[in-house]
């Protein structure tokens, strides 16, 4: 069953609250971070080998129009990650896109969301995810929810 969002905050609370709290209750070596500067979740990993790992969130209303990322002159932090690629983040950043009437979602590496943009290059002011590219990939059921 297809749950839709009213925005991207929306979104974002559901994936916090229903997926990714109750999972990390299983690791108790993993903290999710409840204030947020750079990006939408960041998950710390305590213990002798800490890490911190990245996830943006987005989703897409059809009403919209367009779903891209960054500010809207093109610039900002996740096109800079997406064009300078800095290993840390290549390594440990995902994107979790999730479209009004789809049943799941996608869960992007840096590269693969790459791809996903209109001619395939982040450039300053290419952000926008092409349509087709989020409509004909198979999206992924991370969990059963209900709400």
């Amino acid at each position: 069953m297809s749950k839709d969002f009213n925005s991207e905050k929306e979104f974002e609370g559901h994936l916090r609250r229903d997926i990714i709290s109750p999972l990390l209750k299983e690791y108790p070596v993993y903290y999710m971070m409840e204030s947020k500067k750079a990006v939408d979740i960041l998950i710390c990993k305590n213990g002798k080998e800490p890490a911190l790992f990245f996830i943006e969130v987005k989703y897409h209303r059809h009403s919209h129009g367009r779903l891209g990322f960054g500010h809207a002159k093109g610039g900002g932090f996740q096109p800079e990650l997406l064009i300078q690629k800095p290993t840390y983040f290549q390594n440990n950043m995902r994107w979790i896109l999730g479209v009004v009437g789809k049943d799941g979602y996608l869960f992007l590496t840096n590269d693969e969301l790459t791809l996903s943009v209109n001619g395939g290059k982040v450039e300053k002011n290419i952000t926008e995810f092409g349509k087709d590219y989020l409509m004909k990939k198979p999206y992924f059921r991370l969990l059963n929810y209900s709400s």
